[in-house]
Formats: structure tokens, sequence, C-alpha cells
């Protein structure tokens, strides 16, 4: 025997998913319709390195992808520096910032701290740069043996005003 479907039951999961349905549609025509588009680039010490716009390079011809960086040893109080290169490969202008999180262990980001050259950096499309990523360590830092770390280096386009 087939049982009928109960009105009452139904129509109610079918609003709540077409109400989702349209605020997320809602959500995405706001963003598409300001303008604003984000690039952003993740480089982690360790794995692949994804990019969207921006391209990351070991090298200043922009041959050789940046998969990680090795920061080598490092005692309380040392400070060293790498150079890498960006490329702005998409098609508008872009506005460079970047952040560092995903600290394994976690207690290395209160003894280490990442900063660069190039933060608020305008590129245009298609320009190369290099870019000093200088890594310092407290000198008050225990040692913790091996580090790893996340930095994302964030390309948002310029918007005229």
């Amino acid at each position: 025997m087939v049982m009928p479907i109960k009105a009452q039951t139904y129509l109610p999961k079918m609003s709540i998913l077409l109400i989702i349905m349209v605020a997320v549609a809602s959500a995405i025509t706001a963003l598409i319709a300001s303008g604003i588009l984000t690039r952003n680039i993740r480089v982690p010490n360790s794995g692949q390195v994804k990019t969207i716009g921006i391209g990351a390079y070991q090298d200043p011809q922009c041959q050789i992808p940046l998969q990680s960086i090795d920061w080598g040893d490092l005692l309380p109080g040392d400070q060293k520096s790498r150079t890498i290169y960006l490329k702005n490969e998409g098609d508008v202008t872009i506005i460079l910032t970047h952040t560092v999180g995903n600290w394994t262990p976690t207690e290395a980001q209160n003894y280490l701290s990442l900063t660069w050259n190039r933060e608020n950096y305008v590129v245009q499309p298609n320009e190369i740069i290099n870019a000093t990523l200088t890594l310092t360590v407290n000198a008050t830092a225990p040692g913790f043996g091996s580090f790893t770390f996340d930095l994302t280096i964030i390309g948002t386009e310029q918007v005229e005003a």
C-alpha cells in the first residue's frame, strides 16, 4: 500500500531549503555586484602551494613555483630573511597583505614573528616583484624543536574610489 505524502511535513522542508538557496544566491550576487575580488596565495612551510591570481616563485623569472620556505636552524635572538618572487597573474591591479597562522607547535607563535616588505603594496597585472620575508626569534624563546606555520599572501583588487 502506498502512503500519501502529508503536505504539512513535506512543504516546510521544501520552504526552508528554498529560503536557504535564495539567501546563498543573494549573497553571491551581492559580492559579484560589489566588484571586490580577492586573490590569495597560501605558502605553507611544507606541502603544496595553492595560488589564485597570484603566483609565488623561487626565481625572478617566475619559472620555479614556490613549494615551501626552509628557515633552517634558528637560535633565540636570530633573524633570517628569505626572498620570494610574486607575479600578479590576474588582469586587475591588486594590493598585497599577509597573514600567518596554523602554528605547530602552537607555542611557536609566542616566540616567532614573520614580517615582510610588501604590506599594502600595489601590483599591476603581469607585474613581477620580489618580497623579503623576515623571521625573527624572540631572545627568550625556549627550545621547542622543529616548527611549521602557514603564510597566506592576499591580493585584493584595488577598487577605484
